[in-house]
């Protein structure tokens, strides 16, 4: 768009005003062309547009007063580029914004909701009377249900497959039976994953003094309340294949009862346990 101002009295050649500052003026901003008002209305000969505004100028009177007569030209083809303009600035602006929220897209994406596979464990009990010190392995499976990126259900049983020798009390005794099932909670990234777990479940020891009788001790199944709590970090092999660690602490509740006539107290320990796992990620 030019803005022309064009005085009664001024007698100036447009088409020599025209060739000198139009070409510039319309890339860049307005110009004051002094000429008759019935010359501007036609391009004078020998006079051109630029070679980029394809259509001649629409021509319209602004404002008009004694002394001065502003003039509009307006060019379709101007508008047009103006606009395609815009609409590649419009263009790479949302190009910019897809590929800087991609990776936010790709991390609130729903992780694979299914793992299940093999884990090794290693308990560790404390000398605490009356509880004796036992260091003990286990096998088992594990199975988890992740229902959303940071929260799932977790569960487990392991037993282990050799007992500790020389530990026979009313509290321990024979071989261990594991279980424990409840929620994670924490963070995955690209390759890494880190929760903590809060596991309720039970502890069961296979041989323990459950009685006494003339001659010998009774032997039974011993099983107490347990709670798994503690830290899970997870690394991602593959889409489909995961290891995890877990290390946390084993709070088993021994509840209290009685050995014929003997009393057994009731007593509860905190237990360092170690666990390894490798895992199938399935839909």
């Amino acid at each position: 768009m030019i803005n022309a101002v064009n005085r009664k009295d001024s007698q100036c050649p447009v088409s020599r005003l025209i060739g000198s500052y139009i070409d510039n003026a319309l890339l860049y901003g307005t110009i004051s062309v002094h000429a008759t008002i019935d010359t501007l209305k036609k391009k004078p000969r020998g006079a051109s547009w630029p070679r980029h505004l394809s259509s001649d100028p629409v021509f319209q009177v602004t404002s008009s007063d004694e002394e001065c007569i502003t003039t509009t030209f307006l060019f379709p083809s101007q508008t047009q580029l103006l606009m395609n303009h815009n609409t590649t600035i419009c263009r790479v602006l949302s190009g910019l914004c897809l590929l800087l929220l991609a990776p936010l897209g790709r991390a609130q994406e729903l992780p694979i909701r299914f793992e299940t596979g093999p884990l090794f464990t290693y308990l560790r009990v404390p000398f605490s009377p009356p509880i004796n010190d036992q260091n003990q392995i286990a096998i088992g499976g594990r199975f988890s249900w992740n229902f959303s990126r940071h929260f799932g259900l977790d569960g487990e049983i392991d037993a282990s497959p050799v007992r500790t020798t020389n530990l026979t009390t009313s509290y321990q005794g024979g071989f261990l039976l594991q279980s424990f099932f409840g929620i994670k909670a924490g963070r995955r990234w690209d390759r890494f994953g880190m929760f903590g777990k809060f596991r309720p479940g039970v502890n069961s020891y296979s041989r323990v003094i459950t009685g006494v009788s003339q001659s010998s001790f009774q032997l039974g199944r011993r099983t107490d309340p347990a709670f798994d709590v503690g830290l899970i970090t997870e690394f991602y092999i593959s889409r489909r294949i995961l290891l995890r660690y877990d290390f946390g602490d084993t709070i088993i509740h021994y509840s209290s009862g009685s050995v014929g006539a003997v009393p057994v107290q009731g007593a509860t320990r905190n237990n360092l346990q170690f666990s390894t796992s490798l895992a199938f990620r399935f839909r």
